[in-house]
């Protein structure tokens, strides 16, 4: 019994030993080799004195996080004293199969409950005499980690003899090497989405973070805009503005409060109604604005040179305005916010003496005006 104690000890010393790992034992699909000592005490009713020390090891495999089979084999070399009085030295082989059930995992050790049977053969040497024995064995003992590939062990265990009708105390202690790379734990979850404004659009989908609580949002996380003004509905004064209006901070479009004299100018070819690609451009400017506020209303004002009769050149004035009212129509601008004019030669701006100045006077002027104020 004084070596049991011994072992006992020893496995204290070793628990008390800093740790290496937090990971104790073997972990599932590891192999994991063992090499012990055990001590076992004597069966009764079979012509053993003593049992005393032994040695042996084991080869295991963890097949899940907390199932491992192992198969041990110990040697032992008993005293004997048969009935006869003879007395010598016996051997003891006893093989093993075992299921270990590992109960968690801590920083400081992995306890494990065990439970197996096998074959004792009992050779008494010299004597002339075998037994085999059948022996079950059940038990406690833990795992240690001294580093990533070794972990002190110790179990103690009871180990039935069926010829010996009892149960023989039986302690074990020694180191195990951990084979192989065992299986990596699978990746945490990603974390759950976060909705830090509580709009309803989790942060990483949220194209608009910080939301003001309650606001009505789409589905990019954004204040709803039904009427893409720029001022979210929750704020938005004026509901259904016309697209690219300018509005107010409140949504409501901002219209002129007086008329205005727009400075674009359509210059045309010589007897030609036809507006050209390069004052088209310069229309757009024109288009720009009359979007902007769409409150407001235009008079087109044509204008012709000196050159040919006089009813001809106000017929002629009167076409290029509708012309410039015909593009802008066809631009999207409604037309009852448009009406055309013609004045003929009777508004020239440049001297009809020179070509210079005539270009100047075949053209098209506009008139915006406005006399809402903004709601």
């Amino acid at each position: 019994m004084r070596h049991l104690f011994g072992i006992i000890g020893f496995t204290c010393i070793l628990i008390c030993s800093p740790l290496a790992s937090a990971q104790q034992g073997p972990e599932k699909d590891q192999f994991f080799l063992s090499l012990l000592g055990a001590y076992m005490e004597e069966p009764s009713k079979i012509d053993i004195d003593e049992v005393g020390e032994g040695f042996g090891g084991g080869l295991g495999y963890a097949f899940t996080d907390h199932w491992m089979a192992e198969a041990t084999y110990f040697d032992f070399n008993p005293d004997v004293e048969l009935d006869t009085g003879a007395e010598g030295e016996g051997d003891l082989d006893y093989w093993s199969v075992n299921l270990i059930r590992t109960l968690g995992n801590s920083d400081f050790w992995r306890p494990y409950l065990t439970i197996g049977g096998g074959q004792g053969t009992y050779d008494y040497k010299g004597l002339g005499k075998d037994v085999d024995d059948t022996m079950w064995n059940f038990g406690a003992g833990f795992f240690k980690n001294l580093n990533n590939r070794v972990a002190f062990r110790a179990d103690v265990r009871g180990v039935y003899s069926d010829k010996g009708e009892n149960v023989m105390p039986m302690a074990t202690a020694g180191f195990t090497m951990l084979i192989g790379n065992p299986t990596p734990p699978p990746p945490p979850p990603p974390p759950a989405p976060v909705d830090s404004d509580g709009d309803g659009v989790t942060d990483d989908n949220d194209a608009c973070p910080g939301t003001p609580l309650g606001t009505t949002v789409d589905s990019r996380g954004c204040p709803l805009d039904s009427d893409g003004d720029g001022v979210p509905d929750s704020r938005d004064d004026c509901p259904g503005t016309p697209a690219g209006a300018r509005v107010d901070e409140r949504g409501c479009e901002i219209v002129l409060e007086k008329p205005v004299s727009f400075d674009l100018t359509v210059e045309f070819a010589f007897n030609s109604d036809e507006i050209t690609g390069v004052a088209f451009q310069e229309m757009l400017e024109l288009l720009r604005f009359l979007r902007e506020y769409p409150s407001t209303q235009a008079v087109i004002e044509g204008h012709s040179d000196s050159i040919g009769a006089e009813d001809y050149n106000q017929q002629l004035s009167e076409r290029r305005a509708q012309a410039v009212v015909t593009a802008l129509t066809n631009s999207g601008v409604e037309s009852r916010r448009l009406s055309a004019v013609g004045y003929g030669e009777s508004k020239p701006i440049a001297s009809n003496a020179t070509e210079e100045g005539r270009q100047k006077n075949r053209r098209v002027t506009v008139v915006v005006s406005g006399t809402t104020k903004s709601n």
